[in-house]
């Protein structure tokens, strides 16, 4: 079963099933119980002390994965080390930046649609 962690803002919580591109944001201080698209399905016990963790299952693709709600990583902090991979890349010559993406994704273990969503950003920023 893949493992994703949530990704955040100072505002929101977003979740992007790690096997399609359907993602679910909602707001940071809404009862976890609003995803709609991506639900919890069910809690997994904390053995360890650590962030919590469930099971969702994504109304797209069908299909379960976990999640580590783990609010410390955000967005922001993302987006640098993100911006920093980019202008390496950009500086080897080794691809056309506008196909960047799958480098994301590996780099990072993001999504496609993440990746996409990151890559627009280091773009417009430039």
């Amino acid at each position: 079963m893949k493992e994703i962690k949530i990704i955040t803002t100072t505002d929101d919580v977003l979740i992007q099933c790690p096997n399609c591109k359907e993602w679910e944001e909602a707001g940071i201080d809404e009862p976890r119980k609003r995803f709609v698209h991506i639900p919890i399905i069910e809690w997994l016990e904390d053995k360890k002390d650590r962030n919590e963790k469930s099971i969702n299952e994504c109304s797209e693709c069908k299909e379960k994965f976990k999640v580590e709600w783990d609010y410390t990583n955000d967005l922001e902090k993302l987006e640098n080390k993100v911006f920093d991979f980019l202008d390496n890349l950009r500086d080897t010559a080794i691809t056309n930046m506008l196909g960047a993406t799958p480098y994301i994704e590996k780099e990072f273990n993001v999504t496609k649609e993440t990746a996409k969503i990151l890559l627009v950003s280091w773009i417009k920023k430039a």
